[in-house]
């Protein structure tokens, strides 16, 4: 299935008002969406791309302007592996196992093949402890 991405941009009127915002985000949500977020004075939302989800759309805002833009499905499953390669954290280097990665003498591996429900290390309170580890125990 593919998504429609819908920018709802902000009137100069209600930039820097809550209660104008306010009202637009509710008559989103009206629309049975699951999430709005606010990007570069907007709302964008998705919707499942059929008829329906335009005449809804159309409905709740009216005369107001709004941008729709076609987003192709992909499989979330694969395609986030993209974007995740190795990376170090002091002698620490994070591998997915789908990457080949040449380990220097004085670095530690960890291999990962997290599927999407573990992190890849990336995260701050992760990278901390694997800092810590390394200079608690430099012999490791």
């Amino acid at each position: 299935m593919n998504w429609l991405e819908i920018t709802v941009p902000f009137k100069q009127e209600e930039e820097g008002t809550g209660n104008e915002k306010d009202i637009l985000l509710l008559n989103l949500l009206d629309l049975g969406i699951q999430g709005v977020w606010e990007e570069d004075s907007a709302y964008k939302f998705y919707l499942s791309d059929t008829r329906e989800s335009k005449k809804k759309v159309e409905k709740i805002l009216g005369e107001r302007e709004f941008f729709c833009n076609l987003v192709k499905d992909e499989n979330w499953a694969e395609t986030w592996k993209e974007f995740w390669h190795p990376n170090k954290i002091a002698r620490f280097v994070i591998v997915p196992s789908w990457e080949s990665y040449q380990k220097a003498d004085d670095e530690i591996i960890i291999d990962l093949d997290p599927g999407m429900a573990f992190g890849t290390g990336a995260h701050e309170s992760t990278a901390l402890m694997l800092e810590l580890l390394d200079n608690k125990n430099p012999s490791i």
